[in-house]
């Protein structure tokens, strides 16, 4: 268990990390508060760090357990930095690999010499070595029990909404960060820059927005599944091969694959795509907004070929 305190105040808008209080309630060092500071003069009893990317990832993954804790939501999955190269999961990867003196700062050590924060997070696929894709998390071991309190202009935040505001801000500054580099905290307006950070925005949001509609839970899955099934029209439609689609209700969905098969099961999609010079033709109804995520996703971010026809008021004109 572990006490985790972390200070945010506004920066031009965005929010930023200013002070970090770190508890643990386990081993050689329980009870000693350690404290960080952003910035570049500590001293022997505070700690420093700057609001770099691995900082961000690292508050990032926290707020998203807060959230999580919070929730009343039993479908809610358990809360996760996963990506390849560029993305927040790598970043703190990296990190966490390479420990830097901030994480000390922030975490302590053990008498032994082992990082307390590499205790408490795990990961699957370190430094990307059996593939592209990192996944990071927090040990239910040690978030049992333990407190996560943030605060923004010196007011506890308790509100899933505002936390949710804060992880926004997070994200966005991360993908300045990204786009221009670490030397610049807020990088000068540049048209060149303006592409990259606006599909960097859009990717996120799209895979916010499709984990809101949970497309790819395993209930909502089955429930269309069972529904084609019971369909008239549809039984008629695929004859013989009604038992494909029966066996599809015991499939799992992307959501709870791990990283690796879900980056296999995309490779290959990819490659099934570019072998087909036509592509792959959808209509969808303009008011099918699940529909309409799922192939923005697969058409804008995977860059898979597809023809989309949206010249459809509804699903009963379709």
């Amino acid at each position: 268990m572990f006490v985790l305190e972390l200070f945010f105040d506004d920066n031009e808008g965005l929010p930023a990390l200013s002070r970090s209080c770190f508890t643990p309630c386990f081993g050689d060092t329980c009870g000693v508060t350690r404290v960080s500071l952003r910035g570049r003069t500590g001293s022997s009893q505070v700690g420093t760090f700057a609001w770099s990317s691995g900082v961000k990832a690292l508050c990032s993954l926290f707020i998203k357990q807060k959230i999580f804790d919070l929730s009343q939501d039993e479908a809610l999955p358990y809360p996760k930095l996963s990506g390849s190269r560029g993305s927040m999961a790598a970043s703190l990867d990296y990190a966490l690999s390479k420990e830097p003196q901030w994480l000390q700062d922030m975490f302590g050590i053990t008498y032994d010499g082992t990082l307390i924060v590499k205790q408490i997070i795990e990961r699957l696929n370190p430094e990307r070595k059996a593939g592209p894709v990192v996944m990071i998390w927090l040990s239910p071991d040690f978030t049992e029990g333990s407190e996560i309190n943030i605060y923004y202009s010196g007011k506890p935040v308790v509100d899933v909404l505002h936390l949710e505001q804060i992880l926004e801000g997070i994200h966005i500054s991360f993908s300045y960060s990204q786009s221009k580099g670490e030397e610049c905290f807020f990088p000068p307006f540049s048209s060149d820059l303006t592409p990259d950070v606006l599909m960097a925005e859009f990717k996120r949001e799209v895979t916010q927005a499709l984990f809101r509609t949970r497309a790819f839970s395993s209930e909502a899955e089955r429930k269309v599944i069972l529904r084609l099934l019971q369909h008239p029209l549809f039984s008629s439609l695929v004859g013989s091969k009604r038992e494909v689609f029966n066996s599809l209700t015991s499939y799992n969905p992307l959501s709870e694959w791990d990283a690796n098969r879900e980056h296999e099961l995309i490779k290959a999609l990819i490659d099934h795509n570019h072998s087909k010079k036509e592509g792959i033709q959808a209509a969808i109804a303009v008011g099918a907004v699940p529909s309409l995520l799922i192939f923005s996703y697969l058409k804008d971010i995977l860059g898979l070929n597809l023809t989309v026809d949206y010249n459809y008021s509804s699903t009963q004109q379709l």
